[in-house]
């Protein structure tokens, strides 16, 4: 019978065929330029097949082959030698066995791990931090803001009213400061599955990471004790919820998104993994923040720019430089595409609230400049392959987003 037939009755793929006729496990006779296979050839199919349940390789099957082809398996030298091959393989199954135990073993401790963080139903106990009320500050008279009604637990603010005589007010709801302010646009949603970091595909995958590890770097250089820190925009990516483990928790921290929702979510898991924090989240789709100028020491970001340039006519820098001290560093991670590439086009389609100077680092790096801030550069890498979903539904394959870290400082 011909290859064709012959694996169809073996009931696996011609390639697999040719795949042993090279590894010389079998051995059909050759036709003109066609194999022809026989009863014998199936016997041989079969007698593989066996081997392969015994889990042997294709070295340990062209040996017993070998063995069985060359006697009758009756010799005492032969059974010997078989019985060698026997025992070794199944001393290497009992080892693979005992790993493989241990191994389940391990799949089971973490799997009941899991299942009982999946149980942590935890009810956010913190608030707005009490050493936080000062810097809230009206955003549209700049004076600061008043807080009535307040429920306090410890030294945290649960619920309450700010307000302003100018007639700004805000909620402070469940420990969240709500300003009102929400994102009404049909270009966003809130990324409670976290599905932005999934299936981002390897090669950008290995750019955050060693985008990450820069950052971090970066980080390490500076005093990061007894700070404010600053992380807007992470219904994107979030760094700091990512590296609190490598950073001081002696600081004030503050989150501030444009979904309500988002930061709930985040606050209960900061709450579950860590119980010393001072946060104040603010929730707040606005240009201007109810916080009082020159209050933030450190601002830390991935990404945090581009998400910003997605739904406003600017990058944050212009509306946040007056809340940062004239000491502040700002370490963060952007992405960049060519001004003229069909991925930029892309990008301006799908976020037409933004800026026409987003995505491109030389228009991030004269806007900070423009802002009294020089910014040293690190490139990372290109990605010219993304799975396409949220803002990388826009990027054309084969066209490089370049990753960069930025460490800005004021121009003194």
């Amino acid at each position: 019978m011909k290859i064709g037939r012959f694996a169809a009755v073996c009931n696996v793929s011609t390639d697999t065929i040719r795949y042993y006729i090279q590894e010389n496990l079998l051995f059909p006779r050759k036709n003109g330029t066609q194999w022809e296979f026989t009863n014998k050839d199936l016997d041989d199919f079969s007698r593989i097949q066996e081997l392969k349940q015994m889990r042997f390789s294709i070295r340990e099957t062209q040996a017993a082959l070998q063995l069985e082809r060359m006697s009758n398996l009756i010799e005492a030298a032969t059974i010997d030698e078989y019985e060698t091959i026997l025992h070794e393989k199944k001393r290497i199954l009992e080892k693979e066995q005992e790993e493989l135990t241990a191994s389940m073993t391990l799949l089971d401790k973490e799997l009941g791990r899991t299942e009982q963080m999946r149980r942590i139903h935890k009810k956010g106990h913190g608030g707005v931090p009490l050493s936080s009320v000062s810097l809230l500050t009206c955003p549209e008279c700049r004076k600061q803001l008043n807080i009535v009604d307040a429920s306090i637990s410890f030294s945290y603010i649960t619920e309450g009213t700010l307000s302003c005589s100018c007639g700004y007010q805000a909620r402070i709801r469940d420990g969240i400061v709500c300003t009102g302010h929400l994102y009404e646009g049909h270009h966003d949603t809130p990324d409670l599955k976290r599905e932005l970091y999934h299936d981002t595909g390897r090669e950008w995958e290995i750019c955050m990471q060693k985008g990450t590890e820069r950052m971090l770097e970066e980080i390490r250089q500076t005093d990061l004790h007894r700070k404010v820190v600053f992380e807007a925009n992470i219904n994107g990516f979030f760094f700091t919820y990512h590296f609190l483990k490598q950073l001081p928790h002696d600081n004030l921290f503050i989150f501030v998104d444009k979904y309500e929702e988002v930061l709930r979510m985040y606050k209960n898991y900061m709450e579950i993994l860590y119980s010393d924090l001072n946060v104040l989240y603010i929730a707040d789709a606005s240009e201007h923040y109810p916080l009082k100028d020159n209050c933030i020491d450190v601002q830390l970001g991935i990404m945090g720019e581009n998400e910003y340039a997605f739904y406003h006519r600017h990058h944050q820098i212009f509306d946040l430089s007056s809340q940062l001290k004239q000491s502040c560093e700002i370490i963060g991670l952007y992405s960049s595409c060519p001004k003229t590439s069909a991925t930029m086009q892309q990008m301006k389609k799908r976020y037409p609230e933004g800026s026409e100077r987003q995505y491109h680092i030389s228009n991030l790096e004269e806007d900070y400049r423009a802002c009294g801030y020089q910014m040293e550069l690190t490139h990372i890498g290109d990605v010219l392959h993304t799975i396409k979903h949220h803002s990388y539904c826009a990027h054309v394959d084969g066209e490089p987003l370049s990753v960069y870290v930025y460490h800005a400082k004021k121009i003194q």
